[in-house]
């Protein structure tokens, strides 16, 4: 997905995983990714 407020920062990523048990109806994973505002 296409953002016209922030870019990729080429910095360290990350993903979450709290379970490994996927069939858990709270189950749920994160991706966090660095972004910077764009200048304008």
């Amino acid at each position: 997905m296409k953002s016209s407020q922030y870019e990729y920062a080429e910095g360290v990523e990350f993903e979450v995983y709290p379970s490994a048990d996927t069939t858990d109806p709270n189950y749920y994973c994160e991706n966090l990714l660095a972004v910077n505002e764009k200048a304008e």
